[in-house]
């Protein structure tokens, strides 16, 4: 007979959300560890784009792609942060669903200083 290897509680919380992602997600993050710009603060998503993904996610139980991320270098040993450069929307209904962790992407941050 052969043992199954245990998961911690973490490992097995972390397990069950990558199960559920849309295409394209190359990390799980936590939520507490993402920055938002002050644009995306100071204009809230518009209503028929908060329904939309809503929509999306209730039927499909996950959202259609990561919210976008570039990682903030981190030296000091403290827990990475990560700044929000797109997917607003999807991280603003996360955060209302109660979601602890959320399935992003990178961007190169050489790539998004060129554009």
């Amino acid at each position: 007979m052969r043992k199954v290897e245990q998961l911690s509680s973490r490992e097995m919380r972390l397990h069950k959300i990558r199960e559920n992602q849309p295409e394209g997600v190359t990390d799980i993050v936590r939520m507490r560890d993402i920055i938002i710009p002050e644009e995306f603060k100071n204009h809230p998503p518009r209503a028929t784009k908060i329904n939309k993904c809503a929509r999306y996610y209730r039927f499909f139980g996950m959202f259609d792609e990561p919210v976008t991320l570039i990682a903030e270098t981190n030296e000091n040993g403290k827990s990475p942060k990560f700044i929000l450069v797109d997917g607003y929307v999807r991280y603003w209904l996360a955060t209302r669903f109660g979601f602890k962790w959320i399935g992003a992407k990178y961007l190169d941050i050489n790539k998004y200083i060129i554009k």
